[in-house]
């Protein structure tokens, strides 16, 4: 059976669809913040914006937003309260994207195990 990317269709019912697609996508370690992870980010956002997007574009903004805000993720216990603040404040001006989205069921599972492999990107080569 060929390798399936992220994004692509599941084979089977039975067989669930890989997370969403990320910028970090087909980039090497160490490397997934550099100049091509931009590109790609900017590339995306622009398309999302002018109603130009591909499915793997406007997969690529919504899981770099729900990773940017920290949608998916806690704040440690001993958060300081203006930092706890902040960070609620982002994940809300997500949410409200979120709830216009109508996800399924399983394109939320994608999209929250994008985001998160999205953060775990961030914390090991830096924010884009």
């Amino acid at each position: 059976m060929a390798r399936r990317k992220p994004g692509d269709a599941p084979n089977t019912p039975d067989e669930p669809a890989p997370r969403m697609a990320t910028a970090s996508d087909g980039l090497p370690k160490g490397l997934r913040r550099g100049n091509q992870h931009m590109l790609k980010l900017t590339e995306a956002y622009q398309a999302v914006f002018t109603g130009r997007a591909t499915r793997e574009q406007a997969e690529i903004v919504k899981v770099d937003l729900a990773a940017y805000t920290g949608f998916f993720m806690c704040s440690p216990k001993g958060t300081p309260q203006d930092v706890l603040q902040y960070q609620e404040g982002m994940r809300a001006a997500f949410g409200r994207v979120h709830n216009f989205l109508n996800l399924t069921g399983e394109e939320a599972r994608r999209l929250t195990e994008a985001a998160r492999a999205e953060a775990i990107v961030n914390n090991h080569e830096g924010e884009a």
